[in-house]
């Protein structure tokens, strides 16, 4: 049986990088949830019709905007990463955002990669599933 899980639910996955296992809470995120998103940060302006040259409605979107919300919605929370001081940083969309633009090493998977496929992976099957495929693998 094909499970489709609600997307208030989060899962906790372990990701190795640069030598180092940090803990990424990762949301169920589909086209569902990513259209809704951009039905959120979507307005509408007047602008003129290059055919016409008259003015019609057209939908406007703010990409930053959406894929701030994006990152807030996908990656719940996370352990295991601090800045230079060795603070573990705290849960915020600044820092979510500053997690995600970790740069791979050499080799390996991005954490963007990482969360968005997992994501995926959680919206199709059952969290169970999911959890013993990344503990076998």
């Amino acid at each position: 049986m094909l499970i489709i899980r609600s997307t208030g639910e989060g899962s906790w996955f372990d990701f190795k990088t640069r030598g180092e296992t940090i803990r990424l809470k990762i949301r169920v995120t589909d086209a569902d949830v990513i259209a809704g998103l951009r039905k959120s940060h979507r307005r509408t302006e007047f602008a003129r019709d290059t055919d016409t040259r008259k003015m019609v409605k057209v939908e406007v979107f703010d990409e930053d905007a959406i894929t701030e919300a994006l990152i807030d919605h996908v990656l719940m929370s996370f352990e295991g990463i601090g800045d230079e001081a060795g603070t573990l940083l705290s849960v915020t969309i600044e820092n979510k955002k500053k997690v995600m633009n970790i740069p791979p090493a050499q080799g390996e998977q991005s954490i963007v990669d990482f969360v968005f496929e997992n994501a995926r992976e959680i919206a199709a099957a059952g969290q169970e599933d999911i959890e013993k495929q990344i503990k076998n693998s």
